[in-house]
């Protein structure tokens, strides 16, 4: 009687077996519920750089170089660069100074209004070392200078929108005037934490000696380059390459824009583009 149930019940389970397709010789697969596939978005996200838009051939990124005579060894090797990519409208603009007197302030609205720049690249500092405000690094000089100097400078350049690259100055063969360009550099170095549109590039950091200080040679490829001039102030285009680098990768990186391929070898570099060559010997 229970072999009879037995083959009963077996019979009973081949026959559901077979019905539901099952295969004793293979492994048992655990059955799935197919469920709605979720949708699929349609829209791609693009960052784009700072103002929301990607700089063209057609609409290039607006860039003014500013400070002084430094500067305006710097600017030629920079503004190469960024011309010839061909996606960027860079100049120089001599500003000496941050202080705002009136022909500063002036000079600076009118820059602000006809060429409505997107980057001010800055780089100052033999002007500012004999401001009003006393030499830097004495007592109290510092509040003054970001309260009544520094702070209402950069409120004005990016009132309209524009954001600040600010280089520090490169160490100087005068020993105290390095010391007070220090200070200023300390100075500069501190605003982004103030000025969320500022950025501070280290530019004593890529003209400095193996061992701090002021260099007059660094090694290159091909052996010692004269980066400062005779002067001990002044760059040479071995200096003002190194200077522009860090600055141009700062552009490119957060504009995204290019650059000539050559411009380290570019005619900024030669007579009459170089005033005083005889400033820059070689070693």
């Amino acid at each position: 009687m229970r072999a009879a149930r037995w083959m009963s019940t077996a019979l009973v389970v081949a026959i559901v077996a077979v019905a539901c397709g099952y295969d004793p010789d293979e492994d048992a697969v655990v059955p799935t519920v197919e469920r709605e596939a979720p949708p699929v978005s349609t829209t791609t996200s693009t960052t784009l750089p700072p103002g929301g838009r990607q700089p063209t051939a057609e609409e290039p990124l607006r860039v003014v170089f500013a400070g002084d005579s430094v500067m305006a060894e710097l600017a030629p090797a920079a503004s190469d660069a960024l011309n010839r990519g061909e996606s960027a409208e860079a100049k120089f603009v001599l500003s000496p100074g941050v202080s705002l007197d009136a022909g500063a302030e002036a000079l600076w609205r009118q820059q602000l209004e006809t060429f409505d720049p997107e980057v001010i690249v800055i780089l100052v500092g033999t002007w500012e070392t004999g401001g009003q405000l006393g030499v830097p690094g004495t007592p109290g000089w510092r509040i003054g200078y970001d309260e009544a100097v520094l702070d209402p400078f950069v409120e004005l350049l990016t009132s309209t929108g524009a954001e600040l690259v600010w280089v520090g100055m490169p160490a100087v063969a005068d020993p105290a005037s390095t010391i007070q360009l220090a200070e200023l550099n300390a100075a500069y170095a501190d605003l982004p934490d103030r000025f969320e549109a500022v950025t501070y590039i280290p530019g004593e950091e890529y003209l400095s000696a193996p061992t701090g200080g002021y260099a007059e040679f660094l090694d290159g490829a091909d052996g010692p380059e004269r980066v400062r001039r005779l002067d001990g102030l002044h760059l040479c285009p071995a200096g003002a390459e190194r200077l522009a680098e860090p600055v141009l990768d700062q552009i490119v990186e957060r504009w995204n824009v290019e650059t000539a391929d050559d411009w380290r070898s570019g005619a900024w570099r030669r007579p009459p583009e170089l005033v005083k060559p005889e400033e820059c010997p070689p070693a």
